[in-house]
């Protein structure tokens, strides 16, 4: 007997729109399957489309097939914050050679 064949998707990296600190994370499908033709029961600490703070988290995927036989896998979701451009034009600076203390 062997266990499930369990493929996780790659880390994922997502960016929250400007001025948020949160994002929908999407991640491909999840892919298992059993030598026994069965389809084996996903179980996963997080769901695609969830919506995530700033930070990194692990998502935990465990296939179980029908005898109980287990297969696991991880892969990261970061959520990066989204930052303001700060754009400044200055015209002119004038200098007169003090500098006050």
């Amino acid at each position: 007997m062997t266990p499930p064949t369990l493929t996780c998707p790659s880390d994922v990296t997502v960016t929250a729109t400007k001025g948020q600190q949160m994002a929908q994370a999407t991640w491909p499908a999840i892919v298992a399957s059993d030598n026994s033709g069965a389809t084996p029961t996903l179980f996963q600490s997080m769901q695609s489309g969830v919506t995530l703070q700033e930070g990194a988290y692990s998502v935990n995927v465990m296939a179980t097939d029908a005898v109980g036989l287990i297969a696991t896998c991880t892969f990261r979701v970061t959520v990066k914050g989204g930052q303001y451009l700060l754009n400044i034009n200055i015209r002119s600076i004038h200098y007169d050679g003090n500098i006050d203390k």
